[in-house]
């Protein structure tokens, strides 16, 4: 047994070396392929927000103004071009911080409107990512 974890140890810093010297042991990639056709283009807006509101990065989202509302306790943010209506988009909301435990996501006058829950069901501030479809007509 602990021949064969050597032997595997060795294998793999071999492997890595080649890798690292520029060498690749999948050997020479062939043509490409053709080109299959074009898919459905349904990302129309995505985007990070921190947890005080500020867009990180965006897709088709209004950068100009904090999209925390401390009267609503949510987030609502302005997508440029896109008068958001839910039953029209899909929304995948995605929080990346760990003490969220839900949210959810609709519309309010025509902008996305995401609100954090923490374990107890109460409204919290956090880092999240969204991704906004159209859904085929």
């Amino acid at each position: 047994m602990m021949r064969k974890r050597v032997s595997l140890a060795i294998m793999m810093v071999v492997l890595l070396t080649a890798t690292v010297a520029g060498f690749s042991c999948a050997g020479k990639q062939g043509p490409q392929g053709e080109q299959g056709p074009e898919g459905p283009n349904m990302i129309v807006a995505m985007g990070a927000i921190s947890s005080s509101g500020t867009v990180v990065q965006g897709y088709n989202v209004d950068t100009g103004e904090s999209t925390w509302k401390e009267e609503q306790q949510a987030y609502l943010i302005t997508l440029t071009g896109i008068n958001y209506s839910w039953p029209e988009y899909i929304t995948i909301v995605t929080p990346t911080s760990h003490w969220v435990t839900a949210c959810g996501n609709t519309d309010v006058e025509g902008q996305l409107y995401v609100r954090l829950l923490d374990s107890d069901g109460n409204p919290i501030q956090g880092y999240f990512t969204f991704v906004v479809l159209q859904v085929p007509s």
